[in-house]
């Protein structure tokens, strides 16, 4: 395991002889000695006057048995900006929900300073963990001050598990969208395979933070909470660490710990062996900061006592025994620190006034204030084993072991006590009081929990503590006990790697791979083999297709419209393609064996408009909202992708408009769309939580409300970057897929299988194309011999798909494009399209007969209708599916026309004519059974 901290677990001091010593130090979470191969990466805490050489010569020392570690030494001035102006000066308030009373209105010329020297730092671990790396190692990383180094790791490190923990809380996504870097934060830090977090509350204000700011979606399985990450799985682990009560016993029992708490003892007023009996001890440990709620602590505390010097005027001590002010002192250990100097500073103004005021009112007794820059483990251990209650009173808390601590120093008597079954004759089993802010409330179930903020009600809690039974006290403190021994340190570190090492990257033959640079680098969950695609591969395939004519097959290509030939335009709704893409588009369309279509899920309008308003792409297919219209010849009728049942069964639209309409009354930022196909409630620039109840709701009140239509309408609720959260109403069996699906079948139908296809999509609503290509070419785990190289499926963009490949920009599609457009132009042999059309020219077309009336029976067929060529469709020239027609060669005679009025599903239906390879169809024959076969297509 590579565990990586900012600092090394290790005290580094001199010695007596003016050497460096170097000693483990206890008080570091990641000092425990663990069973495993463990390598430690951090910044090595020399003293200042420290020399280059003694650095070299002290890392080297480190690397060797029993330390393992590579420390790192940094510049000054890189480590001031880093470490003081970055994370303690603007990522830790903003961690810890606290925002400046009067911030800036811009970036100035220092936050921009300190947030490169944070990247920079953080590339420098990065180096430094590559290093230490062995195959099959672990990455543990520790702390928000390294949040950009998974995704620093990760790059290089491309099969290595990376984890991160972080310490501190999360803030909510009202406080963490304040930072001008927030995205590459989040970024960062979900470039790691898993997340670890003390607590749930703070898992999920993170998770919260990824789904408003990134639109990460997660869910829970077996393994926890698990955030969905361009395609692969990141697993949310919450544990909470615990200490070494072993450890802790055998640092009092030593003889500093003895000596520090018999001193201890003897500095406070008339106290037996624990303090008790005489004066009841109150015990502190804060950092003077704004956060830990140590003003808060002392107005309590001078509300207490007053309270009780009332009681004890009038003489009621009955109900707390014990509690009375004269036999109380507060300990208050108050730790200055190096850092937020300005924050530091002002609090202990504060207090110190408080402590004054305190000290003159009821006596110099009453409380005892002591600040250390750092209070040795002995004393601190001495103070926790004398009192009676420990008290926490801090406003925004992290990890905090001292309340843990202060349990485990009251275990063995609370043991020996449990033992002898008796009464605590003089002295008791400590007591927690602990804000319900604090960390240790969620895990130390016998605490007393209160508001810091509420003065009252903390010096009344602070009287009930004081007051409170023996056996109550043993029963609180066993519940607490329990958890101690349930989540050591060791059991801690043991139980978040076990999560680390049981992710597989590669699992369901998926694969982590990269894209992007600089901070928009990410890590996406690919399929194993997908690949840039090749041009020349897609070209020879395209160039060998349709090589034997008589065969009659045909090249597909199916293009999808906005994101595809149309790069995305948010602001735009109507995109138009540019003038290079309409340019191919017709180059390929005039190739007699392409078939091209184009599809999408915008409403016909708005395909027409952007495709069909110049001369070119006459031959073009169109299929708008998602293949429930198509169309194979500019100024026809529009063909339904529906079954002839529903097409006008529109029964379900009124109670689903209307359940829509109240849903977007009710729900902020919604609206719905109504189209020809379906209606959709849009959701997107909802609150994402509460959209996310919304859209659930409302699609379970759908399925209720349309249950009599369950064989017409699907229900769908989803999200994709292009149309945000939705929940649609649709005919059942309209997609993409369905209608690639039967563009293939009515190919085959009418003797002209596609020997090559190109489908290309960029977003989740392409999918089911994808699906329905790889689905045809191996129904039974095969492809075709004759297909075998020539299908290709692709998405636009490096990222998670069923595609098998992918183009990275819209630019390379057109490449494409134009490639396989200039094979089409090699292959005629210098034969232009108009020489072909004058050369070639089918029968002149029969009149169009008039429309029927409603309720006429149909009329007969005519006899231009029952010729055999009627059965195959249209010309070659056209992108309808029809048998050969016209090669490029001047001795093959062309093949009738039909008529561009007759559509395929009409052609297909002609009585007395069949498919080829089929049977003739009788006059007579059942029109569902024809519907439902494959050559029943809908154009």
């Amino acid at each position: 395991v590579v565990v990586v901290s900012l600092f090394l677990p290790v005290l580094i001091t001199r010695d007596a002889s003016g050497g460096l010593d170097v000693a483990w130090d206890y008080e570091n979470l990641l000092s425990l000695e663990a069973p495993l191969r463990v390598t430690r990466v951090g910044v090595a805490r020399v003293p200042g006057d420290a020399t280059e050489d003694e650095k070299a010569a002290l890392a080297a020392r480190l690397r060797r048995a029993p330390w393992c570690s590579i420390a790192i030494f940094l510049e000054e001035e890189t480590f001031r900006l880093f470490y003081h102006s970055f994370c303690k000066g603007i990522l830790w308030p903003v961690f810890h929900d606290s925002l400046e009373s009067a911030p800036r209105g811009r970036v100035t010329t220092k936050d921009e300073q300190a947030w490169h020297a944070y990247k920079r730092v953080n590339q420098i671990f990065r180096d430094y963990v590559v290093e230490a790396y062995n195959e099959g190692d672990l990455v543990w990383i520790h702390g928000f001050q390294l949040a950009l180094l998974p995704a620093f790791v990760s790059r290089r490190l491309t099969v290595a598990k990376v984890g991160i923990f972080l310490h501190t809380p999360f803030p909510s996504s009202e406080i963490f969208r304040t930072l001008s870097m927030r995205s590459e934060l989040l970024r960062g830090i979900l470039s790691a395979d898993q997340i670890g977090f003390h607590l749930y509350e703070y898992a999920r204000h993170f998770m919260t933070n990824c789904r408003r700011l990134l639109g990460t979606k997660y869910e829970f399985d077996a393994r926890g909470a698990v955030l969905d990450v361009d395609g692969r799985d990141v697993v949310i682990s919450c544990v909470h660490a615990g200490v070494e009560p072993t450890v802790l016993s055998r640092v009092s029992a030593s003889p500093e710990g003895a000596r520090a708490f018999e001193n201890l003892r003897a500095s406070l007023p008339a106290t037996s062996p624990r303090g008790t009996a005489v004066t009841r001890v109150i015990a502190g440990i804060d950092k003077i900061e704004r956060l830990r709620g140590l003003p808060l602590k002392l107005l309590a505390y001078e509300r207490f006592l007053e309270g009780a010097a009332a009681r004890r005027a009038a003489g009621d001590f009955a109900e707390d025994e014990g509690a009375g002010g004269d036999r109380t002192c507060l300990v208050q250990y108050a730790l200055t620190s190096f850092e937020r100097q300005a924050d530091c500073d002002k609090i202990r103004r504060d207090c110190r006034v408080l402590v004054e005021r305190i000290k003159a009112k009821h006596g110099n007794d009453v409380l005892y204030w002591h600040e250390f820059f750092e209070v040795p483990i002995h004393d601190r251990l001495a103070l926790l084993a004398v009192a009676d209650v420990f008290w926490v009173s801090s406003v925004r808390d992290g990890l905090n072991r001292w309340p843990l601590e202060y349990v485990a120093m009251h275990g063995a008597f609370a043991q020996s006590h449990a033992a002898r079954r008796g009464r605590c004759a003089g002295r008791r089993v400590g007591a927690l009081l602990l804000s319900d802010n604090a960390s240790a409330t969620r895990v130390l179930l016998g605490a007393v929990a209160v508001n810091p903020w509420g003065v009252e009600d903390c010096a009344a809690a602070l009287r009930n503590v004081l007051a409170m039974r023996p056996r109550e006290r043993l029963a609180r403190h066993a519940k607490d006990a329990e958890f101690l021994l349930r989540s050591t340190t060791a059991k801690w570190a043991y139980r978040v790697l076990q999560d680390l090492k049981a992710i597989a990257k590669d699992e369901n033959r998926m694969h982590a791979t990269h894209a992007g640079l600089g901070l928009g680098f990410r890590i996406l969950g690919m399929r194993s083999g997908f690949d840039a695609l090749a041009v020349d591969r897609v070209a020879r395939a395209y160039r060998g297709a349709c090589q034997n004519e008589c065969a009659g097959g045909s090249r597909l290509i199916v293009l999808d419209y906005g994101g595809t030939l149309v790069p995305d335009a948010a602001a735009d709704r109507s995109p138009k393609p540019a003038r290079d893409v309409v340019v191919v588009l017709d180059a390929l369309c005039r190739d007699p064996r392409n078939v091209v279509f184009v599809v999408s899920g915008r409403e016909r309008v708005d395909l027409l408009d952007g495709l069909c308003g110049r001369d070119e792409n006459a031959n073009l297919g169109l299929a708008a909202e998602h293949g429930f219209f198509a169309e194979l010849v500019r100024e026809e009728d529009w063909d339904l992708a529906v079954p002839a049942h529903a097409r006008h069964a529109d029964d379900w639209r009124a109670p689903t408009l209307a359940l829509m309409d109240m849903f977007a009354q009710r729900t902020q930022g919604t609206y719905v769309e109504t189209h020809e196909s379906c209606l959709v409630w849009q959701y997107r620039d909802a609150d994402p939580d509460y959209g996310e109840m919304q859209a659930a709701e409302l699609e379970a009140q759908l399925r209720v409300v349309l249950t009599p239509f369950a064989s017409q309408v699907s229900v769908l609720r989803g999200e994709n970057p292009s149309r945000g959260g939705y929940v649609e109403a649709r005919p059942a069996g309209m997609d993409k897929g369905a209608l690639l699906q039967r563009v293939l079948r009515a190919l085959d139908a009418a003797g002209r299988p596609a020997d090559f296809a190109l489908v290309v999509g960029d977003d989740a609503s392409d999918e089911p194309m994808f699906d329905a290509l790889h689905r045809w070419l191996a129904p039974a785990g095969q492809a075709p011999a004759r297909f075998k190289g020539r299908a290709f499926s692709v998405c636009m963009g490096k990222k998670p798909s069923g595609a098998e490949s992918y183009v990275d920009t819209h630019d390379n599609l057109v490449e494409l494009l134009q490639a396989l457009a200039r094979v089409s132009n090699r292959g005629a042999r210098y034969y232009s399209s108009h020489d072909f059309s004058e050369q070639y020219a089918p029968p002149p077309a029969p009149a169009r007969p008039p429309p029927v009336a409603e309720g006429e029976p149909d009329s007969p067929p005519t006899p231009a209708e029952n010729a055999p060529g009627a059965a195959f469709g249209r010309s070659l020239s056209m992108p309808a599916f029809a048998a050969v027609n016209a090669p490029p060669r001047p001795r093959r005679a062309p093949k009738s026309k039909v008529p561009s009025w007759v559509s395929f599903q009409d052609a297909f239906k002609l009585p007395g004519v069949a498919a080829p390879g089929e049977a003739p169809i009788p006059e007579d024959s059942n029109d569902e059974n024809q519907e439902e076969d494959d050559a029943a297509m809908f154009f």
